[in-house]
Parts: C-alpha cells; structure tokens; sequence
C-alpha cells in the first residue's frame, strides 16, 4: 500500500515537473476505485472519415491484477447505433476512450470473441498516462496485460502504394511480426495535417514517402503536443520511433472474426515514441529517426526507369523486412508484371555513425517466376546480419538500391575448363581457361587465374571452378550424409569479429562470377585415382537456383573440419551472366626443382605427340583453292596497280623476359601440327595444296643480338625488314615465329602472318596455343575432318536466300556515296610497292568497361560503338555526311561452335554506307548503325567482294579506289593472362592489306583497347590519323564526362 502511494506521489511531482499537471485537471480522470457495476457511459471513435461518433457504454465489472503492470481492466458491454453499424467493436477502435459521468476512464482495447463484438475490456487512463513518464532509453516491456480469455483490438496495418504482388511479399515478410496487412489508399487532402483529438484516428506508422504503412487506431487523450492512443501494445517495443500520422478512416469491413477499420495514412505530424502494455504515446511536432531508401529500377525491356524513396523506422528487427519490401514494390511497380527475370542489384548501405564503413555490393540474380522477390532476399539477409550482429550496433542512415530487369534469361552453363600448369608450387599462379554456354546464345571463353597459396602442402590440390552461386557438389553430398540442417549450418559458422561478418559478407560471391577455389581433399568428388595431368574440368549441370542465399560458399560443414572462420584461397572473375555449374581439377603441388622438372618431360611429350598426330584428311595430290576474300588479298600482292603488290601482312610483337629457345621451337612445332591450315602453301593461280614435306622448323627465325653493340638498334632494323616484305606463300611461309635475344633478361617475339590463307583472328588463336603449348598444356582436340579451305563451319544459304540477298545489295548499290578519302588522297603519286605507317593510340580499361555498359544501355555492344567513334571521327575530318567504309566482320558469331577455335578464313565482308555521319546525337546514331550493321549482315551471303565489283562496274572503274576499313578484333585478347606470363607484354601491331588508304584496326590488350591506324606514307594530308584518333578520344571523354553528370 504505501509503495503504490510512493509511486502515485513520483508520477504527481514528474507530472508537475512537466508542466501537464494543470492540462490534466482539464479532463478529469475517473479512478478505478470509483468504478461500480451498472454505471453508465459513452465513448468516442470514428467510422468513417475523421468525423467522430459515440457509442454507450456499461460497466460489468472489474477485473484485478489483469492491466498493464499489474493494474486493473473494466469489463464493459457496449450497444448503440454504431456499434450496430460496425457489428461489434471493430479493429481499429483501440484506444477509444469512454467516458463515465464527464470524466476519462480510459480506453477500449481487448474485446471478447465470443460475445458478437459487445463485450469488451478497457484499459484505465491512470496506466496509459504513465507513457509520458517513461524514459525514452527504456526498453523495458515486461508490463504485459494478463489477458488469458481475451484478445487485444488488433490495429489494421494500413498499406498504401503496393502493387498487388507488392502485397503479397509484404503479407508474407509480416507473419514474422503476427502481422497482417490491408490494401489501402489516400484520399484527397491527405498530406494536410490537422491536430489529433480524443475520440479521433491516428496510424502509428513503419513506413512513409512513396509507400505508407501504419496501424490504425483510436487516439484515447490529448494534451497539448502529447497523445496516448490504442490502450494495448501495437509491437511492444518499449521505447520506439514510429512516425505519426493522421489517418482517415474509408468504412468499416465486416469480418466473420472482427471487423475492421479500413483507412488511409495521411500526413506526418510526429512521432510515437513508446509502444508498451498500456497503449502508445507520441509526440507532435517532432521528426523520428529513419532510414531513408532510394532505389532506382530501370526496365531494359521497356526503356523504363523508376525512381523510388522511402523512410523506415530506425528498429534492427523490422528494418530487414522493411527493406526488402520496399525495394520489392519499387521494381515490382517497375516491371509491372509476375514471372521470369533477370536482376542486376547494387546496393550501398550508409551507416549512421560515419566512423563505421559503408557496405557496398553488387549482385546478379535469375528466377523462372518471381524474378523481384529472389532480387530483394539478399539485400533482407545482409541488413539483418549487420542490423543484427552480435558484436557492435550498426545502425543505418541510409540504403541505395540501383537495379536493372529484363525478362531475357541471361544464365550461362560451365560446360568445361582448362587449366595449366598442372604441376605447380607454393606462389605459382596456374591460368583457367572456362568454356560457357549461355542460353540460347553462342559458346564463349572466360580466362582467370588462380594463385597458389604460400603455405600450400604439397601433394594433390583440388580445385574447384564453379558459378559464384553455386555451392559444390562435395559440399552438397556432405551435408546429406551428415543430416546437416540450415540451422545447424547458422550456428557452426564462425565470425571472429564484426570486421570479419562485414568482410566476408562484402566479398561473398557473386552469382555472376566463376570462382575457382581450394576444396577440402576429404569431401572432393574427384576419384583418387583420376592422373593429376588431367586439364579439363569435368562440369556438373545442376541447378542451385534455389539453394539458400546464405549456404552459398560453405566450407567444411562437419564439426571435424577444423575453424570455419579460416578463408579458403580463392579468385574469381565476373560475367553477364549467371552462372550455373561446377568442376574440379587435381594438382600436383610439389618444390620448384620438381616442377621445372615434371613440366620438361610434359613439353618433350606434347612435342612428339603433335607430330604423330594425322595431319587430317588433306592429301598432297589434292588442289583446292581460295575463296573471293582471300583470292582477292592474293590478286593485291601481284597487281601493279596503285596500292597494290602489298600483301594483307600482320605483324603483332612482344617485349618478353627470357624465352627458352628450344620450348618455343617445341611449342611453335606441336602448334604447326595442331593447325593444318600452317601445313599448307598457295599458288598464283589461288590454287592451295597440303606442303608434303613441312617443316614448322623452317619457320622459326632466332636471332641472338646480344654480341652487337647496339641490340636495339638491331631489333628495329630487323623489324623494319619484315614491315616490307612479303611471304612466300607457295613454299608454305604463312606464318613465321621471330624470336630476337636481346640481352641476358630481355627477348623480342614477333608472330608474321599473312592472311590470305587465314583471318586476323587465326593468328590470335595461333598465340594463345603457343602460350598454352609453352607452358606444357594439352590443348582440347580440334574436330577431326576439320578442312581449312573446304569446310561446313559457315551456313549454307538456299538459292532463294542468295537471289534475296543480290537484289537487296543491287538496290542498295545505287545509292552509295564514295570512300572517305577519295578527294584528299594524293592519287597517282606513290611508288609501288608503298610503304606503310601505323598511328596508335589506347583506351584504358576504365575507358572500356564504361563504352561496354554505354553500349549495353543502348542495347548493342563494344564493336558497335567503336564503329560510331571511327564514323564520326572520319566525317569531322573530311567534313562529309555519306560516305562507304569496308567492314571485315571477324567475330565469328556465324560460325559452328565446333569450330571458332580453327585456323581459317571466316571472314565475311561488307561495304557499309554511311549516312548522317553527325547529324544524331551519339546514342541515337549508336543504335541507327547497329541496326543498320544487322541488317546488312544479314545479307552477307552476297559477298561485299561482289558488292564492290558491282559498284566499281556502275561507276566505270576498274577498282573501288580509297578503301577505308573498319576492322574489330576485340573478342579476343593480344595480352591475355597465358600470353602475358610467357611472352610479355604486347608492343605493337602492324598490319598492311592491299587497295586500302586507311586500315582502322581495333584490338583488346590486356583489357584496354589499341586503336591503330594503318595508312600508306605520304598518302593522306599531314596529320589526318593524328586528327582523327584525336577525335575519337576526345568523344569518348565527353560521353563519360556526361554519363557523370
């Protein structure tokens, strides 16, 4: 008794200390121990709009020890009209505060199912007062009403601004919190606010901005900038930081359980600042703390983008849930439709102490039916780890989400790998080679390395290449057999501290990368018995897509696997695609001395084997001959003509560390063995037989330059001399290997080639098997009945397809303008043969990586927009609108899988009329020329060769003069990671063809772009390459410089 008179006395002194006392003699109280059976009142709600209705009241008693901190509840009977309207007191009605002879009792808050809604609880004023007296820093909530028999009022949670399948996610996320939400919508007015009154509506809100989401219910007292509302706990949090709102209330939904109120969340007016046993508070005209969310979606499908915003209470238990949902609805709102997608994510999440790290990460995701949903369920993982942890608070401030969708299912299979050296140290790198099948899409080749770690034991290494969100196979089959649950999983996975979860969390792999990785040898898949010189990584089609986000990348899930918190030595490289898949390899891991020695015998045996390999089906009493590309490179290096008696020559030279001489001549043999277009030789006539007695040792050329007194000097005499020569075709000099030693740590390599046997592309691939065959690598089989000059790798157009293709270039013929140079070139002044010079400069690969999202913003690719530079370089040089360039197409996209890895010629040619040169921004041109590029590649089976033929016979010329060509080789790289390791780095390209002014050539090297332009000496005005490489740059900076901005 006198420690509830302490109390009354502490709650009177903190009142008056507040300055409420004189507020509270405004409406007086009626105490619990005034209350008698059979007295008679009303109490106040609204049911519909904010205009506020009473309903009667009658006391049926008390019910001790049953409130809030051991208080008291009134039973009480309600009738009337309105509750005959409503059928009962209805959700939403909480907090409505009855009134007994003039004064306050308190609030209508648990109900009595089985009365039919007339019978209720209601919790006294003198315990939902107390709110104001609560410390904003306690979260204690132990003053639970006892409520056995009874239900609290559930407060309708009130959703505005959700998609319907926006709904659905939020109704599935808020089971967690017993939770359930209502469709809704704003009327007009709502973001007038207006002042709370008893009696009137209030939403305690989690959400405001674009998305509205709040619990509606009764506000019980007002006092100045202070309420108390509901009478029960709305999340009993204790003390929180709900925003405020006014709510409008659109009717009163019957139900076969409890009505309730349907409403509107309308302005924010403050913040509810506890929510406990008793009811809530809040507090006007005071802004909570919140996390804001910005997200932006773009449609790829519908050129579409959305931006998004929203603010979140600042609560670590919901703030995962309210994230997820919010970014949910905004790319659901978005795409505006259910089904199948694929999701690029980047998300930065912004701490609120600034002394903390942001977290930034990026992902890619793929469903067959819910493509928004698997987009969001990472970003909820990831703010409830940190939000969560166990270590330090990591509030939030604010949350950036920028995403890309597309209906297109971009997901690639691994189908298989290569991998060299198979026998390695401690500190050596081993290079992979990964084979991927898209989806419906054309096979490609991703290269990435992998480091062995310092402290590697030797004997077997297994290595697994897999997709980023792919968990392995070993690893899968392990927790099977251990009966291991994804709780389980939770709890032995080890964080040593807060910086550790962030880190891993951070770097956790993506679904878009290939990861190639250490397993434990105790849970590999791979037989024991399977020879440690196996290259190729045996890929397992299965599907992960529906594996939890958070297994991903689990290592040694056993107890008996030691500490999980310990990284496992990995690397990994990103796709466009999603990657599904997974391989091992087994590695020899031995001292340096055995390795050298082990990787000898592998090159001795590579060499022997390529010259017992079949040389193919081609007899060396059979003649075949050339095609009208190659027949036309030939008839350039023997016409008289001006720009002419020059062959198409390449040139492509590195400066390397020390070569071994002898495994380059082995490597340079097996590779003469492995090509059979390299055993071949070519008459005048065009005609082509198989060379019966080559030697690839006749074309290896070593010079050792370290007795002259000026090797350099030497090296670029010796350079020059090949820059002007042409090859001897008819005794099989098609391709020549140069190694030049300049001194005791430095060697030049320079691969010659003439392309009137084969494309710019086969000498590409001719340097990444010597990189390969150097480094003792048994390179996957070619097919074969593979035939160089007669083959089916091309498609075999109908005669119909032909006919169609002639009449669409005849037509086209009448209307093409000349070449870009035809005025300017110094016609009739050169020798012949002329002499050539290139005129180079680079791209860095920031440059790139932002011209190839540039390009696939608009839809096309890094070849295309090259090609709109060249163009709009040329016509502000020559100050022309229509023009015709030449286009070799190289990237092989027409060819059979089977055989991209040849060594033929597969190029096809096209004479490309350019019109409105700069008149069009450069997207729009950007698009207007790759379209303008498919559809007359689409044409190509009749051949620009005769396209040019056609043009010169209706001009009356013998020969188109002032050929410009544009010539992309980018799909492969010059400097790869293999080429770089054994041969060094690529200095140089040079490239003559015949009947061409200017040859822009486009190479990648070492992810950066050589843009080279390659023009007979003294043929054009001074300066005209310089300007217009110039040009390009100068483009490129301005599109970047406005993509900033």
């Amino acid at each position: 008794m006198l420690k509830n008179k302490l109390k009354n006395l502490a709650l009177a002194v903190l009142l008056a200390l507040s300055g409420m006392g004189q507020a509270y003699a405004a409406q007086e109280f009626l105490p619990v121990s005034d209350v008698q059976e059979g007295m008679h009142g009303y109490a106040k709600t609204v049911v519909h709009g904010r205009q506020i209705d009473t309903f009667d009241v009658e006391v049926l008693g008390i019910l001790k020890h049953k409130g809030a901190s051991g208080g008291d509840l009134v039973l009480v009977k309600v009738s009337g009209p309105v509750i005959d309207k409503t059928n009962g007191i209805a959700q939403g009605m909480s907090g409505s505060p009855v009134y007994i002879n003039g004064k306050l009792l308190g609030a209508i808050s648990y109900g009595f199912p089985q009365s039919n809604g007339r019978i209720g609880m209601v919790t006294p004023i003198s315990d939902m007062i107390r709110l104001w007296t609560i410390n904003d820093t306690d979260q204690n909530t132990s003053d639970h009403p006892d409520t056995n028999g009874f239900v609290a009022l559930d407060t309708p949670l009130m959703a505005e601004g959700y998609t319907g399948s926006g709904m659905e996610f939020l109704a599935k996320k808020m089971k967690e919190f017993n939770m359930v939400p209502y469709s809704s919508v704003s009327v007009q007015n709502d973001d007038a606010p207006y002042p709370l009154e008893a009696g009137g509506s209030v939403a305690a809100t989690l959400v405001t901005g674009d998305l509205r989401l709040g619990a509606v219910g009764t506000v019980t007292y007002v006092d100045g900038n202070h309420m108390i509302a509901f009478g029960h706990p709305f999340l009993d949090k204790g003390s929180s930081g709900y925003f405020m709102h006014n709510a409008y209330i659109l009717t009163i939904v019957p139900s076969q359980n409890i009505p309730f109120k349907l409403g509107s969340v309308g302005a924010e007016i403050g913040v509810v600042n506890q929510d406990r046993g008793a009811g809530i508070s809040g507090v006007s005209g005071i802004t909570p703390d919140s996390v804001r969310l910005h997200a932006n979606v773009l449609d790829l499908d519908l050129n579409r983008s959305t931006d998004f915003n929203v603010r979140m209470i600042q609560n670590e238990s919901m703030l995962p849930a309210l994230t997820a949902t919010s970014a949910y609805n905004a790319i659901s709102r978005t795409m505006d439709r259910k089904g199948q997608g694929t999701v690029t994510v980047n998300y930065t999440l912004f701490p609120k102490d600034l002394n903390k790290k942001t977290f930034t990460r990026s992902n890619m995701f793929w469903s067959s039916n819910e493509a928004a949903e698997k987009s969001v369920d990472e970003i909820y993982n990831v703010v409830k780890l940190l939000e969560q942890n166990r270590f330090e608070k990591y509030e939030l401030r604010d949350i950036n989400v920028d995403m890309k969708v597309t209906s297109e299912r971009k997901t690639a299979q691994l189908l298989d790998a290569s991998a060299y050296p198979m026998v390695v140290s401690p500190g050596d790198t081993i290079y992979i080679r990964v084979r991927l099948q898209p989806y419906r899409g054309e096979v490609f080749y991703k290269e990435m390395s992998f480091t062995v770690p310092a402290d590697q034991p030797l004997g077997d290494m297994i290595l697994e290449i897999r997709g980023g969100g792919v968990i392995p196979l070993p690893y899968l089959l392990q927790q099977q057999q251990y009966n291991l649950t994804d709780e389980v999983l939770d709890r032995v996975r080890v964080y040593k501290d807060f910086n550790d979860l962030f880190d891993k969390l951070q770097k956790e792999d993506q679904n878009n990368q290939i990861v190639a990785e250490i397993l434990d040898p105790s849970v590999s898949t791979i037989n024991n018995k399977t020879s440690s010189s196996k290259t190729k990584a045996e890929i397992t089609d299965r599907d992960d897509s529906d594996v939890p986000d958070y297994l991903k990348g689990r290592k040694g899930n056993s107890a008996d696997h030691g500490d999980m918190s310990k990284e496992t030595a990995k690397s990994s490289v990103l796709t466009d695609y999603v990657i599904y898949g997974d391989g091992q390899f087994t590695f020899k891991v031995t001292t340096p001395e055995d390795r050298d020695r082990k990787l000898k015998v592998l090159i001795k045996n590579s060499k022997e084997k390529g010259f017992e390999k079949e040389r193919s089906t081609m007899n060396a009493t059979d003649l075949y001959f050339l095609n009208d590309v190659q027949y036309a490179f030939l008839i350039g290096r023997q016409s008289n003509a001006e720009l002419c008696q020059v062959s198409c020559h390449v040139l492509i030279q590195y400066h390397a560390k020390s070569i071994d001489v002898e495994w380059l001549r082995a490597a340079w043999q097996a590779l003469a063995a492995r090509h059979i277009v390299l055993q071949t030789r070519i008459f005048s006539d065009g005609a082509v037989s198989f060379a019966e007695h080559h030697t690839a040792d006749s074309f290896f050329r070593y010079q050792d330059f370290t007795g002259e007194s000026d090797p350099e000097a030497c090296g670029k005499a010796y350079l020059a001399k090949l820059e002007s020569r042409q090859m001897d075709l008819e005794h099989g000099e098609l391709a020549v290997l140069h190694l030049l030693h300049m001194d005791a740590s430095h060697d030049q390599l320079i691969l010659e080639t003439d392309c009137a046997a084969f494309d710019i592309t086969s000498a590409q691939i001719f340097l990444q098997d010597l990189a390969r065959l150097y480094a003792g690598v048994d390179l996957p089989e070619l097919p074969a009945a593979f035939h160089p000059y007669e083959n089916d790798a091309l498609p075999r157009p109908s005669r119909a397809k032909k006919a169609e293709d002639r009449q669409y270039w005849m037509e086209k013929i009448q209307h093409m303008e000349g070449t870009p140079f035809q005025e300017q070139a110094a016609v009739g002044t050169l020798s012949v043969p002329a002499s050539y010079s290139s005129h180079s400069a680079v791209l860095p690969t920031e440059q790139v990586a932002f011209l190839e999202r540039f390009a696939a913003d608009a839809a096309t690719n890094l070849q295309m927009v090259l090609l709109t530079l060249f163009v709009r370089a040329i016509a502000k040089t020559v100050q022309k609108e229509q023009f015709l360039l030449n286009i070799p197409v190289l990237d092989r996209s027409n060819v059979d899988a089977a055989y991209r890895d040849t060594a033929a010629d597969y190029t096809v040619i096209l004479m490309f009329a350019v019109d409105h040169a700069t008149e069009q921004d450069f997207r729009a041109q950007l698009c207007a020329l790759s379209k303008q590029y498919q559809e007359d590649l689409a044409h190509a089976s009749f051949s620009g060769i005769n396209v040019q033929q056609r043009l010169a016979e209706a001009r009356q010329q013998t020969v188109i003069n002032g050929n410009v060509t544009f010539s992309s080789h980018i799909d492969r790289d010059l400097a790869d990671p293999v080429i770089r390791q054994c041969f060094g780095t690529c200095c140089g390209v040079h490239t003559e063809t015949p009947n061409v002014v200017m040859d822009g050539e486009f190479f990648r090297v070492n992810g950066s772009i050589l843009m080279n332009l390659v023009t007979p000496d003294q043929y054009l005005p001074i300066q005209t390459e310089e300007t217009l490489l110039a040009y390009m740059l100068e483009e490129v900076n301005m599109l970047a410089d406005y993509e900033n901005q």
